[in-house]
């Protein structure tokens, strides 16, 4: 029998932010068995400023245990600082070795599980440790996106052992030779905590919106439709739209389809019937997505950006939810066309929302909740869990 060896996770964001793909396995990971450690990486010397600096941050790193797993929360000391190679370096090493500290981790085998293409720093320190790249999006696509950024993806392709990413259309983005070491697993859902949602109580401010609400939850950056969100706003203004979720955009915008997007979103928060709720603990979603009258994924299908390859993890969300959906014409989005609406235009969105208001969603619902059953993240997590028994057992 194989041992399960420790897993040393490397994320972008803090494990206690806007829970993704990443932490759904990995907490499954620990609660089967995996030692499993998790770092968002040590602060660079220029967020030791005030203005910059994370109130999180302790002088000196330290674990916390979380979901079933061993959370580090790097210090502030010694920061990272890439112009000097060796003193990074020693940083990057200390950081690993204290990942390589939890629980009996140090008789066991190793596997990195590294999640941005950002900790393309880290392999040099990894000595012969099996590196699984989780790809969880076209970082390629992303607005910002350097050549410096792009080479450390290559430099992460080029080493892993094993690549996982959850659509066909994000692995194409990847730069290099792929193909024979990846494998697709779509996005899952907690189908329990969404189908104990459908039962629960409105949250509050929820609840002090008039309905019909039209609801999207996720993270609210470049990739969101807002002059589409404005322009039905004013088409129907007794319908009130429900936003949840952090407001990353630019303040400058530094291309005309990011002013068309930052003047959608200040016309949207001008408008009486536009919320914005803020952002919400994972655990709390499922009440606020299941107290919708409608959700949508109302993103952008212009251009070329990361939105056109993304696998919205909202989508078996709202499955789960029960509650009719609407969502913008994507690729990974269309195998789900029997339980949602896919429309285009402005004028498609408003006839699309016309009839959900207006008709019995219940068949539709119902295919749509068997669905979302049958890609709880427990399944899609056993398919994980084979594909690192068989690298650990290579």
């Amino acid at each position: 029998m194989i041992r399960k060896p420790a897993i040393l996770a490397f994320g972008w964001n803090p494990w206690s932010d806007y829970w993704m793909p990443r932490q759904q396995y990995l907490s499954r990971f620990g609660a089967r068995g995996w030692p499993v450690a998790y770092t968002a990486g040590s602060p660079f010397a220029y967020e030791l400023r005030p203005k910059r600096r994370d109130p999180q941050h302790r002088l000196f790193g330290q674990f916390e245990t979380m979901s079933n797993v061993h959370v580090f929360r790097p210090g502030l000391l010694p920061p990272r600082w890439p112009r000097w190679p060796a003193y990074d370096g020693m940083v990057l090493r200390r950081e690993v070795r204290r990942l390589k500290s939890i629980g009996n981790a140090a008789a066991l085998e190793k596997i990195a599980f590294i999640t941005h293409p950002r900790f393309a720093d880290y392999l040099d320190h990894l000595d012969k440790m099996r590196v699984v790249y989780f790809s969880e999006d076209a970082f390629s696509l992303m607005p910002g996106a350097t050549e410096t950024e792009r080479r450390k993806e290559a430099k992460l392709v080029d080493r892993a052992d094993l690549i996982v990413t959850c659509a066909q259309s994000m692995a194409d983005c990847l730069p290099g030779h792929w193909q024979d070491r990846t494998k697709i697993l779509r996005n899952g859902v907690d189908f329990s905590a969404y189908e104990n949602g459908r039962s629960a109580p409105c949250p509050a401010d929820l609840d002090a919106v008039p309905e019909p609400r039209v609801g999207y939850t996720g993270s609210l950056n470049l990739k969101v439709d807002f002059p589409l969100i404005a322009a039905i706003s004013r088409a129907r203004p007794e319908v009130h739209w429900v936003l949840i979720g952090p407001v990353n955009l630019p303040e400058t915008p530094n291309t005309e389809d990011q002013a068309a997007i930052l003047a959608g979103y200040r016309e949207t928060c001008a408008r009486p019937n536009v919320h914005y709720l803020g952002s919400k603990p994972f655990y709390e979603l499922p009440r606020y997505m299941a107290n919708m009258t409608v959700n949508t994924m109302c993103y952008r299908t212009d251009g070329d950006g990361w939105w056109k390859a993304i696998d919205p993890l909202k989508t078996n969300e709202y499955m789960a939810s029960g509650k009719p959906i609407i969502s913008a014409d994507l690729v990974n989005v269309r195998p789900y066309a029997d339980c949602l609406q896919i429309t285009h235009s402005t004028d498609g969105w408003l006839a699309a929302l016309d009839h959900a208001l207006t008709t019995d969603p219940s068949q539709v619902s119902a295919r749509g909740i068997e669905r979302a059953r049958q890609n709880d993240w427990e399944i899609m997590t056993d398919s994980f869990e084979e594909l690192l028994l068989e690298l650990a057992g290579r």
